[in-house]
């Protein structure tokens, strides 16, 4: 799961960077992360994030900016797209069911709710980020 960008940004994480750096358990190996094994096989990295925060003992977690969803001219990011050589959202249209896999394993054990302002996950409880913070 990413390691080209890894590659490329290898010097500048590590001179910058001093948090936990982790990678899934089917990525290709990294001396700048260890090696994350925790369930539901090979994701994206946003749902291997709930996983990690889960598995960290997390017990709510609100997502943001998880649409999901191709934006307005075939944009994939919020950011313009990565440089040649790098992925740029190409199993997009695979998130959805892999979001919702972590759902199931995490239902009961961690609350989630997306406060997202637009997303095309149905699999965890919709809030506005307004509301949550109001109401939680």
């Amino acid at each position: 799961m990413d390691t080209p960008w890894w590659q490329q940004y290898d010097r500048e994480v590590s001179a910058t960077f001093r948090g936990e750096r982790v990678r899934g358990a089917g990525s290709s190996p990294s001396r700048l992360a260890h090696r994350a094994m925790f369930g539901a096989g090979c994701l994206n990295s946003g749902a291997g994030a709930l996983l990690m925060a889960a598995h960290k003992g997390a017990k709510l977690i609100v997502m943001l900016g998880y649409d999901c969803s191709t934006g307005a001219g075939g944009t994939k990011h919020w950011h313009a797209d990565h440089p040649k050589g790098l992925g740029n959202a190409g199993m997009l249209a695979k998130w959805p069911a892999q979001f919702s896999k972590v759902a199931a394993q995490l239902n009961g054990k961690v609350r989630i709710v997306n406060a997202s302002r637009s997303t095309a996950l149905e699999c965890f409880q919709r809030i506005s980020f307004d509301d949550f913070i109001s109401n939680g």
